[in-house]
Protein backbone atom coordinates (compact mmCIF):
# COMPACT_ATOMS: atom_id res chain seq x y z
CA UNK A 1 0.00 0.00 0.00
CA UNK A 2 2.72 2.04 0.22
CA UNK A 3 3.75 2.13 -3.03
CA UNK A 4 0.15 3.14 -3.72
CA UNK A 5 -0.27 5.86 -1.32
CA UNK A 6 3.33 6.55 -0.31
CA UNK A 7 1.77 9.90 1.61
CA UNK A 8 -1.48 7.97 3.01
CA UNK A 9 -0.80 6.29 7.01
CA UNK A 10 -2.46 3.60 7.73
CA UNK A 11 -4.86 4.04 10.74
CA UNK A 12 -7.34 2.33 12.93
CA UNK A 13 -11.16 3.32 12.13
CA UNK A 14 -12.67 4.71 15.27
CA UNK A 15 -15.50 3.15 16.41
CA UNK A 16 -17.78 6.03 15.29
CA UNK A 17 -17.03 5.80 11.67
CA UNK A 18 -19.20 5.74 9.26
CA UNK A 19 -18.72 2.76 7.75
CA UNK A 20 -19.51 0.85 10.99
CA UNK A 21 -22.98 2.59 10.73
CA UNK A 22 -23.69 2.97 6.91
CA UNK A 23 -26.40 -0.10 7.10
CA UNK A 24 -25.75 -2.15 10.35
CA UNK A 25 -24.33 -0.72 13.58
CA UNK A 26 -21.43 -2.54 14.08
CA UNK A 27 -20.76 -2.38 17.97
CA UNK A 28 -18.93 -5.67 18.31
CA UNK A 29 -16.43 -6.50 15.56
CA UNK A 30 -14.08 -9.44 16.64
CA UNK A 31 -11.62 -11.44 14.93
CA UNK A 32 -13.13 -13.62 12.55
CA UNK A 33 -10.79 -16.58 12.14
CA UNK A 34 -10.61 -18.49 8.86
CA UNK A 35 -12.16 -22.04 8.59
CA UNK A 36 -8.85 -24.07 8.61
CA UNK A 37 -8.70 -22.38 12.38
CA UNK A 38 -11.91 -23.48 13.55
CA UNK A 39 -10.81 -26.64 13.37
CA UNK A 40 -8.04 -26.63 15.37
CA UNK A 41 -9.63 -25.24 18.43
CA UNK A 42 -10.29 -21.31 17.94
CA UNK A 43 -10.30 -20.17 21.37
CA UNK A 44 -8.54 -16.48 20.90
CA UNK A 45 -11.60 -14.42 21.51
CA UNK A 46 -11.57 -11.82 19.22
CA UNK A 47 -8.03 -10.53 20.13
CA UNK A 48 -5.77 -9.23 17.65
CA UNK A 49 -7.88 -8.45 14.81
CA UNK A 50 -7.85 -4.64 13.82
CA UNK A 51 -10.20 -2.47 11.77
CA UNK A 52 -7.86 -0.29 9.56
CA UNK A 53 -8.09 2.52 6.92
CA UNK A 54 -6.18 5.00 4.04
CA UNK A 55 -8.27 8.43 4.15
CA UNK A 56 -8.82 10.91 1.26
CA UNK A 57 -7.99 14.55 1.96
CA UNK A 58 -11.84 14.93 3.28
CA UNK A 59 -11.85 12.16 5.25
CA UNK A 60 -13.79 9.28 3.41
CA UNK A 61 -12.26 5.91 3.29
CA UNK A 62 -10.41 4.81 0.29
CA UNK A 63 -8.85 1.48 1.26
CA UNK A 64 -10.87 -0.29 4.48
CA UNK A 65 -7.98 -2.84 5.56
CA UNK A 66 -9.27 -6.13 8.31
CA UNK A 67 -6.12 -7.12 9.72
CA UNK A 68 -6.28 -10.41 11.31
CA UNK A 69 -9.65 -11.07 10.46
CA UNK A 70 -10.64 -13.83 7.53
CA UNK A 71 -13.89 -11.78 6.08
CA UNK A 72 -13.16 -13.62 2.64
CA UNK A 73 -13.12 -17.39 4.75
CA UNK A 74 -16.19 -15.86 6.53
CA UNK A 75 -18.12 -15.23 2.83
CA UNK A 76 -16.93 -18.34 1.57
CA UNK A 77 -18.04 -20.24 4.01
CA UNK A 78 -21.08 -18.23 5.45
CA UNK A 79 -23.88 -21.84 3.45
CA UNK A 80 -21.62 -24.14 5.23
CA UNK A 81 -23.93 -25.86 8.68
CA UNK A 82 -20.73 -26.13 11.05
CA UNK A 83 -19.23 -22.80 10.11
CA UNK A 84 -20.44 -20.51 13.22
CA UNK A 85 -23.36 -18.14 12.29
CA UNK A 86 -21.64 -15.52 14.79
CA UNK A 87 -18.64 -15.09 12.28
CA UNK A 88 -20.56 -15.29 8.56
CA UNK A 89 -23.13 -12.63 10.16
CA UNK A 90 -20.45 -10.37 11.13
CA UNK A 91 -18.67 -10.68 8.12
CA UNK A 92 -21.47 -9.89 5.56
CA UNK A 93 -22.42 -6.94 7.79
CA UNK A 94 -18.88 -5.29 7.15
CA UNK A 95 -19.34 -6.41 3.27
CA UNK A 96 -22.17 -4.79 2.92
CA UNK A 97 -21.33 -1.52 5.09
CA UNK A 98 -18.23 -1.47 3.13
CA UNK A 99 -19.93 -1.74 -0.13
CA UNK A 100 -22.72 1.17 0.77
CA UNK A 101 -20.24 3.22 2.34
CA UNK A 102 -18.14 3.20 -1.25
CA UNK A 103 -21.18 4.04 -3.08
CA UNK A 104 -22.45 6.49 -0.85
CA UNK A 105 -19.33 8.89 0.31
Amino acid sequence: MKQVFPDRPIVEIEDDDAIFHTVYDLKDKFQVPGAAHLRQGYKNDGKGAHWRAIYDDKGRIMVAISYNSDLGDAWEWADEPNYPERFASLATRVGVNDLIYAMTH
